[in-house]
């Protein structure tokens, strides 16, 4: 009787690897993200704005089913300092054609940019949706509130007559007092704003949104502000808006509109595609496409003239060279308005492939070799890891992955290929990294 025994397995040295890890999957756009599936989280990106050191600030998120099976979270993955996940967790069931809501918490722990993300890989699909987090940790501030508007400017760029155009505005009471915004008012010609309910308090930490927009009744360059009073220190708060009113429209438009490289090994490049689309009704000459920011560089689109509809790839790369956080953006220069395309990524330190090392008895049967299998369920099932039969009594597996734990038998082969039953199992836990 054939017989193999699997006696000795034991992880080896690690071996440093240079080869690009690959940003996860998902689409960090602007709009919904959809990895490919109907499940969608909304939105994608989120910017907490200016946040005071030990300050709790919370963003609403809500992920859908739109198919029409259920699907379930499989894994949630928070990074950045600070950020965390309520009501969002692993083994939850996203029945087929509803919604849910969770929330981000960020509490903020150091001044200056605080980069982040949360990556929610379902049964949909593989690929996990991305949402890209942003914030910028300022000193405390002193007693009452404070109010923060994001974005502090608007220009609508060109709009053509008698349609509009619309902006949303987030304001966050940053101090640590209630809030209470007693007026909002427009001005300038073509000039409105909406969704406030005056009086409307904020908590600390709490933020609201409003939409301002504009709608030109004839061509030219306008200008106008919205003003808002309050009870802060620095009431009252005046946003700047530009925007001209054209009898044709010319404009542009990124997909995604932001894009996290997420980790990339330092001295290795990870590129990502954003594609520009004209969606005015007249053509767009696109003049230059500039990446700024340690680490990032861009190609394509320079010099491109988009006819309506029409589309141009520009493929953004991040090539850290060393370990930490890094941010820049993609501007895009056109006949229509000027893109912004924020830009964040991560350099960490290279790659690790840990080795596993495996011997046994030769079998006490005239045999020609040997075949090494591995799963990852104690039992199996098992799939043969050497591309043939090995002679020998040891075989080195390199192709582990971090953090897993694998099960591995041997089985013997004599000279008619007859194949033996499978060894007693042993198993072992790969480190993480």
């Amino acid at each position: 009787m054939l017989r193999a025994v699997l006696l000795i397995l034991a992880t080896v040295a690690t071996l440093q690897m240079t080869a690009c890890m690959g940003a996860t999957g998902g689409s960090p756009g602007g709009g919904p993200a959809t990895g490919g599936t109907a499940v969608m989280v909304n939105p994608t990106t989120n910017d907490f704005g200016k946040v005071p050191l030990q300050t709790l600030f919370r963003h609403d998120f809500t992920i859908t089913n739109a198919g029409m099976t259920d699907s379930t979270i499989t894994k949630v993955t928070v990074t950045g300092k600070g950020y965390n996940v309520s009501a969002l967790t692993a083994n939850k069931v996203l029945k087929a054609g509803s919604s849910t809501g969770f929330s981000i918490f960020f509490l903020c722990q150091g001044l200056g940019n605080q980069p982040g993300s949360v990556s929610v890989t379902t049964t949909a699909d593989a690929t996990p949706l991305e949402i890209s987090l942003t914030a910028v940790g300022v000193p405390p501030q002193g007693n009452g509130p404070d109010i923060d508007v994001t974005p502090t400017s608007v220009n609508f760029g060109n709009v053509t007559v008698g349609t509009i155009n619309t902006q949303t505005m987030r304001v966050t009471n940053t101090g640590n007092a209630d809030l209470t915004i007693s007026k909002i008012s427009a001005s300038g010609s073509g000039f409105s704003q909406s969704g406030l309910s005056i009086p409307e308090t904020l908590q600390p930490g709490h933020e609201t949104t409003f939409t301002a927009s504009f709608k030109p009744t004839a061509s030219g360059a306008k200008s106008g502000d919205i003003s808002i009073t309050s009870n802060a220190a620095n009431s009252p708060l005046t946003i700047k808006l530009l925007g001209d009113g054209v009898t044709t429209n010319a404009k542009l438009e990124a997909n995604p509109r932001s894009l996290n490289f997420g980790t990339v090994p330092a001295g290795t490049k990870n590129s990502r595609t954003v594609q520009l689309t004209n969606t005015g009704n007249i053509n767009v000459a696109i003049s230059s496409v500039e990446a700024t920011g340690t680490g990032f560089t861009a190609s394509g689109g320079t010099n491109a003239i988009l006819a309506p509809n029409q589309t141009v790839n520009v493929t953004v790369h991040f090539d850290p060279t060393t370990v930490g956080s890094d941010s820049g953006t993609l501007a895009v220069s056109s006949s229509g308005p000027t893109l912004q395309i924020p830009l964040t990524g991560d350099g960490g330190g290279p790659s690790v492939q840990h080795t596993v090392s495996l011997s046994w008895d030769p079998s006490t049967s005239v045999v020609v070799g040997y075949n090494i299998y591995r799963g990852t369920v104690p039992g199996g099932p098992y799939n043969q890891v050497n591309p043939s039969v090995d002679s020998g009594v040891a075989y080195r597996d390199q192709t582990v992955l971090s953090g897993l734990t694998y099960y591995y038998v041997v089985t013997a082969i004599d000279s008619s290929d007859v194949e033996s039953a499978f060894s007693s199992q042993v198993s072992v836990k790969i480190p993480s990294p």
